[in-house]
């Protein structure tokens, strides 16, 4: 979470990568509530997000199957909230 809803400042988010490690159903990578103080001073560049499928999360093909249902592989449910 970057921020309250109707902060106002300079925020820059730059070159980070966001995964997960197993189940984590219905959570929410990242919120953004910053509002810029003046134009693009709160940005964001060169962010990943990846859910599954990366070395060492358990959610990759030998854990979780294309079809089907697992519970154990059910991940976020929202990458990127940002408000204003």
């Amino acid at each position: 979470k970057v921020g309250e809803p109707g902060n106002e400042d300079t925020t820059d988010i730059v070159y980070v990568l966001f995964t997960v490690k197993r189940t984590t159903g219905g959570a929410i990578m990242m919120e953004k509530n910053v509002h810029e103080s003046s134009q693009g001073s709160a940005g964001i560049w060169d962010l990943h997000i990846r859910i599954g499928g990366g070395i060492s999360t358990d959610l990759d093909v030998a854990n979780c199957q294309k079809f089907g249902h697992n519970k154990a592989c059910m991940c976020a449910s929202l990458l990127l909230h940002v408000t204003s």
